[in-house]
């Protein structure tokens, strides 16, 4: 977490060139949800420092908390998302899942630097299921 950049609030995630992934949100589905999601649509306020704030937020299935097998995986790639710099931009994507998902699969949603060389920060991340 960081006081450097925050949307909302005094904190927000972020990953940089020392840093692979940030905080993450990992919860079973049943925990989370009544019915068995066809999609997700996440949401969040993403802000670029430059060129080089290539990260992605990512959305997983894995199969446990102790089984990190990805059975699924996406995400918003941010510099193609937000592109602009040094400013807040909300970003959106609804992100189709398996016919296969289980209720006892866990969904992680979590930022990655993938290529970033400069920081990227996340805040205000909404995860909403949809039947």
């Amino acid at each position: 977490m960081s006081k450097v950049q925050a949307h909302s609030g005094r904190y927000s995630i972020f990953v940089d060139r020392t840093r692979e992934f940030s905080l993450t949100f990992n919860a079973p589905l049943y925990r989370t949800v009544s019915f068995r999601p066809h999609s997700v649509e996440v949401e969040a306020w993403v802000y670029l420092t430059d060129d080089n704030s290539t990260a992605e937020l990512g959305v997983q299935l894995v199969n446990s908390a102790t089984d990190n097998t990805e059975l699924f995986g996406d995400g918003i790639k941010l510099q193609e998302a937000a592109k602009v710099h040094k400013k807040w931009v909300k970003v959106a994507k609804t992100i189709v899942l398996p016919d296969s998902v289980k209720p006892t699969q866990h969904l992680k949603v979590f930022l990655w630097r993938s290529n970033a060389t400069s920081p990227v920060y996340v805040d205000d991340i909404t995860i909403k299921a949809i039947e």
